[in-house]
């Protein structure tokens, strides 16, 4: 219950007064009359000093808005004091983060920063809405405890492993004697769109060495044709993908999971390719860059085990742009290959199937389809081993 109320010191101090009172009605002592006196004031006076002492006082709560798992986080706390007086004994809980901490002296007309570092073990994503505040200022007869409404957010992102081994579709789509981290697809007739600016990687000999001195600086030839290779990347999330069996490797599987699809979504970053996640009922739109990866980790700081048997990406791979690259990552894949891998080879696109183990009875793949594992997970980076491809 908040408010104010009356704490075990206060109760003894409250029944001392009363003996002492009787105490000098019956001796009819001058002198005890007027201690008791004296002590009964104090206690009044103390619960109207202890609900003055949190009086316009304000909190704010400044969080990074985004760290990763078993990476230091900064929490803020910033208290104003409005009031002509100090504050004294402030004590505050964080039940969020289960942060207990006190402000021994607030000046008045003055604000006061405490800072608290953190490192979370696990993904998830921390919502501030209000902090528990009291105070047993000055003689701890009362305590006083509000709630004060705070604003705040923290994202703690899965963190991603450094990809040592990575897919061959990575070498298809960059263009290495360009000099430029992403492929296109080119048809016969290229027809002149315009010029922009240049950015790092582009090819040099896609300058437009004229409109460039005339502009005072490096433009870019850009034609219709040019088509940017686009990745689908979609995380199987189901019950039947996450539980139909055990593995020692990986005890907690849906962990590991996600720690594979952000390795593999920040290597695309990295590579500054154009990528879209989908699991569940999340969908990305293609992007690229640092902002958009973070887009994408966030969406599976809330990722969760799927209850449905099966997700159906059937309408996401039918209606994918031609020529794009799709990879399934799946902790296990025989039977979503079973039932969809000859259904998709029709779909102009290129598939690649990545698990963390291959797992028993599973089938051939069609010629341009590859299916890869995890070989080590380990030591801040992931290795990725190739199952099987027909077409070696």
């Amino acid at each position: 219950m908040l408010g104010v109320k009356i704490t075990k010191t206060g109760r003894i101090y409250f029944l001392l007064s009363i003996v002492l009172i009787l105490a000098g009605m019956n001796t009819r002592t001058n002198l005890l009359h007027l201690l008791t006196s004296f002590m009964i004031s104090l206690w009044v006076i103390s619960a109207f000093l202890v609900r003055l002492n949190v009086q316009k006082l304000r909190i704010d709560l400044y969080s990074q808005g985004e760290t990763f798992v078993n990476e230091e986080s900064i929490v803020e706390y910033v208290f104003r004091n409005d009031s002509v007086y100090n504050k004294y004994g402030i004590s505050v809980s964080d039940k969020t983060i289960t942060y207990d901490f006190s402000c021994l002296h607030i000046p008045a007309k003055t604000s006061l920063t405490v800072s608290h570092r953190q490192v979370f073990s696990k993904r998830e994503v921390k919502t501030w809405d209000k902090l528990l505040v009291g105070t047993s200022f000055p003689f701890g007869f009362f305590r006083n405890e509000e709630e004060y409404p705070v604003k705040g957010s923290l994202y703690v992102l899965p963190k991603p492993l450094m990809v040592k081994t990575p897919l061959p579709i990575l070498a298809q789509i960059m263009a290495p004697e360009e000099g430029v981290m992403r492929k296109v697809v080119r048809n016969a007739d290229q027809h002149f769109a315009g010029l922009r600016e240049y950015t790092p990687g582009d090819a040099p000999r896609r300058i437009h060495w004229k409109a460039s001195a005339k502009a005072q600086q490096l433009m870019v030839k850009e034609h219709e044709d040019e088509i940017p290779q686009k990745i689908t990347l979609i995380m199987d999330t189901s019950e039947e993908s996450l539980l139909s069996f055990s593995s020692p490797r990986f005890p907690n599987q849906l962990e590991s999971l996600i720690s594979l699809t952000a390795s593999l979504l920040k290597d695309f970053s990295q590579r500054k390719l154009l990528f879209r996640l989908v699991f569940s009922e999340q969908k990305q739109i293609f992007k690229e860059g640092e902002q958009h990866l973070r887009e994408a980790l966030r969406f599976l700081t809330t990722a969760s085990l799927d209850n449905q048997d099966m997700v159906d990406y059937s309408c996401i791979l039918e209606n994918c742009p031609p020529n794009s690259t799709v990879i399934l990552i799946s902790s296990r894949l025989g039977r979503w290959m079973e039932k969809n891998v000859e259904r998709f080879s029709s779909i102009p696109i290129q598939l690649f199937l990545v698990c963390l183990e291959r797992g028993p009875h599973s089938p051939d793949v069609e010629q341009g389809q590859d299916v890869f594992s995890v070989k080590e997970m380990e030591d801040g980076y992931i290795c990725l081993e190739r199952c099987y491809a027909v077409d070696e």
